[in-house]
């Protein structure tokens, strides 16, 4: 389970994960766990890989569906433990953070074994997420970097996440070249005159 080689992001990951088993009364952890906790998050990486594939469907609550209707337990356990399909996802885990040459397991190494299950793989097959491309796409993403840094796995393609593209905005014709600069300019203009 977690522990100082995972980066905080995935140590996240899993304890979300591990709480929504224990909130849907699930006596175990399950493949769907990890998967809607992998893309719960709008702006995180898996979401962002998914954007970037072109996945329209909404993947995260197609998950959520899936573990509502997982068998429940009774009282529930105070600590879910995994059943043999997510084990293998999480050794996968391991393994890919061992073959990528990384520091620490990140998001991306979630996102890249979530494909260990029959269930969860047809489900992102069926929305266009194909293994081997979420493997081109997160290759693409790192740029060849490795993790080292807890903190890592959340500045892959940064930019994208937190700047506009003008060019683009400009070429699909939803930005006019002289009026509704204003904003940008103001930005620009407050950057340029801190003082370092």
């Amino acid at each position: 389970m977690p522990s100082a080689e995972w980066t905080q992001a995935a140590q996240k990951l899993l304890s979300d994960a591990m709480a929504l088993a224990k909130t849907n009364s699930c006596g175990f952890l399950h493949p769907f766990h990890i998967a809607a906790a992998t893309f719960a998050d709008q702006s995180g990486l898996p979401a962002r890989v998914l954007q970037k594939i072109g996945c329209t469907q909404d993947v995260a609550e197609t998950f959520m569906q899936k573990l509502r209707a997982l068998p429940t337990q009774t009282p529930a356990p105070e600590k879910p433990t995994p059943n043999s399909e997510a084990m293998r996802i999480l050794n996968t885990v391991e393994q890919r953070r061992v073959s990528m040459n990384d520091e620490l397991v990140a998001v991306d190494h979630f996102l890249l074994s979530l494909h260990e299950s029959r269930d969860v793989a047809t489900i992102l097959d069926a929305a266009g997420a194909k293994q081997k491309t979420i493997e081109s796409t997160l290759i693409e993403l790192r740029k060849g970097k490795r993790v080292t840094s807890q903190f890592q796995d959340q500045n892959y393609d940064a930019l994208s996440k937190y700047a506009t593209d003008l060019c683009k905005l400009a070429e699909e014709g939803k930005l006019d070249p002289v009026i509704g600069r204003d904003e940008e300019i103001r930005r620009t203009i407050r950057v340029l005159s801190r003082q370092f």
